[in-house]
């Protein structure tokens, strides 16, 4: 029974300690400022004033300061850190204006409960992973290596879903991304256009290359350190057992 328990603990470990790792690969990119800001300093990058045509005023452009001042604003937002949403910026011609438009602070408050949500989720799986480890301390006896590969069921089962998911995304990116963006964001407040301050300060190609592909380094990272130090603590446990049976 103990052996049992044993085993379910070190999956249900496995599985929490996984989603605790996927948080630390995405959370800390998402809110890097230092990343953005390094972005928004280079020469090129401009975020430009709308005009009363549907179309952008390319002789006005928002202050870089501002810019910097609006994303830290949202990023504040994201963790409920701040409760408006709503920020003053001002335009190289001397006029200011509210950056976001009402169905953009719609979409961002559901935005908020996602990652508000995803970070309380993290932190339970990180107090689940923990009394995890410690229940399995404490009934060492009835832990040996060949428990560890109930980690790596753990790990195989998330994996699973998760590769079942970037299938779907390979074989059709565009309806991937609309079922996601209609199941979280059942109200469709979820499509904006070009001349959209927030557009303009997290373009497409920033958000799902740049700071994707770092967040995906990270995460290979951080999983395949958790795996060699599983397979590391294996080898040592077997050597123990060896020297134990020796000894016998």
């Amino acid at each position: 029974m103990n052996r049992l328990t044993n085993k379910i603990v070190s999956i249900i470990t496995a599985i929490t300690g996984f989603i605790f790792i996927l948080y630390l690969a995405i959370m800390p990119t998402a809110m890097n400022r230092n990343f953005f800001n390094k972005i928004y300093d280079n020469e090129s990058f401009e975020i430009y004033q709308k005009n009363n045509l549907s179309g952008l005023n390319y002789k006005v452009t928002m202050n870089k300061e501002d810019i910097k001042k609006a994303l830290d604003h949202t990023l504040k937002f994201m963790l409920a850190e701040v409760d408006d949403l709503q920020i003053m910026v001002s335009f190289s011609d001397g006029s200011v204006k509210e950056f976001y438009e009402p169905h953009e602070i719609s979409h961002m408050e559901d935005c908020q409960k996602l990652f508000v949500g995803g970070r309380n989720i993290a932190w339970s799986c990180f107090a689940i992973t923990a009394l995890g480890i410690g229940f399995l301390l404490l009934n060492r006896k009835n832990f040996d290596s060949k428990m560890i590969k109930y980690f790596f069921f753990g790990f195989a089962g998330i994996i699973a879903l998760i590769a079942f998911v970037g299938i779907a995304v390979l074989i059709d990116f565009d309806a991937a991304f609309t079922a996601f963006h209609e199941i979280f964001f059942p109200q469709g407040n979820w499509q904006f256009s070009y001349r959209s301050y927030m557009i303009q300060m997290l373009p497409s190609d920033l958000v799902f290359e740049s700071i994707a592909i770092k967040m995906i380094s990270l995460f290979f990272i951080y999983i395949l350190g958790a795996i060699a130090g599983l397979i590391i603590f294996k080898k040592f446990l077997e050597r123990k057992e060896s020297l134990k049976s020796f000894e016998n």
